[in-house]
């Protein structure tokens, strides 16, 4: 199964096995920029990472999920599928329902990510969102208080991406204005988002300015 755009493949095992199989495929060195972009580096690849189950009591040999799926879904999912409970501090949800093809109603559509080692060229402190059909992100720029980055700032700058139009992601499409209206709804989700995480940035005035300066 992809991590996002998750599959699951499966070979046609004995239908009588009740052991869970999981493999995932997995680079565990950073992910080198692509089209000259670091929004295919974390927002893209890292969704697309293959992700195996095997488990012919209840999933059918085969079988593809097209749901997106977070990392943070994993433990929850094991501990399900264990016969556990999650535990309430732990983030993240089974997704044992959408692997059997009955995803719950509000089974989320996005995902949330940001990376927050200031390392440039290489590698620019940034948030983002993604979609099944769009990609925004917010690149900062700022170390902030992460430990081991670069003291420098770099420019501030938003990137939207059609991922059905430009799968190869090669057009920034941010300041179209037939855009526009994505561009608003993707940030409304983002800030919503950041929000029921906690992960709203009130300590770090100098970033939430960069993101007024840069609407």
């Amino acid at each position: 199964m992809q991590m996002s755009n998750s599959t699951v493949g499966l070979e046609n095992y004995c239908a009588t096995s009740s052991i869970l199989e999981i493999k995932e495929k997995k680079d565990r060195s950073q992910c080198l920029p692509q089209n000259q972009t670091y929004s295919m580096s974390w927002l893209t690849i890292m969704p697309q990472m293959p992700f195996l189950m095997r488990y012919p009591r209840e999933i059918k040999a085969g079988q593809e999920v097209n749901e997106l799926i977070n990392n943070v879904d994993f433990a929850p999912t094991l501990l399900d599928y264990a016969g556990l409970d999650t535990p309430e501090d732990m983030e993240g949800r089974s997704f044992r329902e959408v692997i059997k093809g009955n995803p719950p109603p509000d089974w989320p559509g996005e995902l949330y990510y940001r990376y927050w080692l200031h390392l440039p060229p290489a590698f620019v402190a940034h948030y983002g969102i993604r979609t099944k059909d769009y990609k925004l992100i917010f690149f900062y720029g700022l170390p902030l208080d992460a430990t081991g980055a670069t003291p420098e700032p770099t420019p501030a700058a938003w990137e939207l991406y059609d991922l059905e139009q430009d799968p190869s992601e090669l057009n920034n499409v941010y300041d179209d204005p037939s855009y526009a209206s994505i561009v608003k709804g993707l940030k409304k989700r983002i800030l919503s988002m950041k929000n029921n995480i906690g992960d709203t940035d009130e300590r770090y005035p100098e970033l939430l300015k960069r993101v007024e300066e840069t609407k």
